[in-house]
């Protein structure tokens, strides 16, 4: 009677969305294609977390940005009650609130405007792994009761004996990795993955694992999944066989890596953009601070870059901010970093100068190689210079705020010259 209540109990879904004309055609379209999921909504993040309290659904589905509650701060919410599978649908220029999705875990989205067929995907991705969390935690009997579900589940699904044979795999995994079904039958699992030794540890001491693994396809192509796996006991308590829930991965790590990449690095140049340029050189003050260790600061502006995009275009613009980029790495270490913070402004972080001289000579020599001229693509040739302020830690500044400021405040001394160059920072600029 247990496991019947366990299998047979319907899935509760929740869809929040602002947008009535929106939230009424899902629901039905959800409600044509998922008969059995019973199927509720709500308008706002407020809302649906009264009905969460409410309903306690097994998975919500959820708008980002809507009035009165963001999805984002419904979803932290809803996690902070109990863990929920929740489905995000966002726009491609949400790039913030898809960061704050994978803090809070959220585990899938599905891109605005809504393609059905990856919604419905999600729901059956999802559905399938929360019946299948609900059929392990009985005896291996609910394995009979489950084996047409599995058969025509999204998720790849793979039955071990306790030595890691396999003895099962559903269709999902045959067409994702290319082994037909006898070819998979009688190998070890083991041969099937690049990775796992936290994996195989855990099924040797018959222990639930959730993680992910590298693993290759027939073909040789290596591809990322989540694998969670559980022991099945017999009725004398023994483990008679594992069952793996498996799901390709692989365009969602590359998701999430485009977003960090996103998140970090300016798209045009390469190099680190200003929160992630912030963010190392507050670690290189800490750092220098324990060591007693000076830390240079270089602000730079290029100069006549303006006159470039009125008489040559904004593209010409971009290959001269790229080129400068470019150079202005192979002026400098390797240790030493380089970010883009504005426009025409360029950072540089010299970690543990051993003399304040140093911090001149780089800039000298970074001064030299952007007054090199610039082939544009149409023939022409641009000059362009720089200007360079130089901020020291902890002889100029005592903080990374006050050393930027110091770096910045010297580059508009020079920029005030009209000369190019570079300067040190002094107190008596601050006057």
């Amino acid at each position: 009677m247990m496991a019947d209540l366990c299998t047979e109990r319907p899935f509760t879904l929740l869809y929040v969305e602002d947008d009535g004309l929106t939230r009424d055609t899902v629901c039905s379209m959800l409600g044509r294609r998922f008969p059995k999921l019973m199927i509720h909504s709500a308008k706002d993040g407020a809302q649906g977390m009264e009905r969460f309290v409410e309903l306690k659904p097994d998975l919500v589905v959820t708008d980002i940005k809507m009035p009165v509650m963001y999805g984002i701060e419904m979803s932290r919410r809803i996690m902070a009650l109990q863990k929920t599978p929740i489905i995000v649908t966002s726009a491609h220029s949400d790039l913030e609130s898809l960061m704050d999705s994978i803090e809070i875990g959220i585990s899938r989205y599905v891109l605005k405007p809504i393609d059905k067929d990856k919604l419905f995907l999600a729901i059956e991705d999802t559905l399938a792994a929360l019946r299948l969390e609900r059929a392990c935690k009985e005896q291996q009997q609910v394995i009979r009761k489950l084996s047409s579900a599995v058969e025509q589940s999204p998720s790849c699904i793979v039955i071990v004996d306790p030595k890691g044979v396999i003895e099962y795999v559903n269709p999902r995994f045959t067409k994702l990795t290319g082994y037909s079904q006898q070819e998979a039958l009688g190998q070890n699992l083991r041969s099937f993955q690049q990775s796992g030794e936290d994996f195989w540890r855990a099924l040797t001491a018959n222990l639930v694992w959730q993680g992910e693994l590298e693993a290759v396809k027939k073909s040789g192509e290596p591809y990322s999944e989540s694998i969670s796996v559980s022991p099945l006991f017999d009725e004398q308590g023994e483990v008679s066989h594992f069952v793996a829930v498996k799901e390709d991965i692989t365009d969602k790590k590359l998701m999430q890596a485009r977003l960090e990449q996103l998140a970090n690095y300016d798209m045009l140049t390469g190099l680190y953009n200003r929160r992630r340029f912030i963010d190392s050189l507050t670690q290189s003050v800490e750092i220098a601070c324990r060591n007693e260790q000076s830390v240079a600061l270089l602000y730079l502006d290029l100069d006549g870059f303006k006159q470039v995009n009125d008489n040559y275009g904004h593209e010409a613009g971009d290959l001269v901010l790229k080129r400068s980029a470019s150079r202005l790495l192979r002026s400098v270490r390797v240790s030493d970093t380089v970010g883009r913070v504005g426009g025409d402004e360029f950072t540089i972080l010299l970690g543990a100068v051993d003399r304040v001289s140093n911090a001149g000579r780089v800039a000298e020599k970074i001064v030299e190689a952007l007054r090199r001229p610039i082939s544009l693509p149409n023939g022409a040739e641009v000059r362009i210079g720089a200007s360079i302020g130089i901020g020291v830690f902890p002889e100029d500044a005592d903080d990374v705020e006050r050393l930027l400021a110091a770096a910045d405040c010297a580059m508009y001394e020079v920029k005030r010259t009209g000369s190019g160059g570079w300067q040190f920072f002094s107190q008596s600029l601050r006057g």
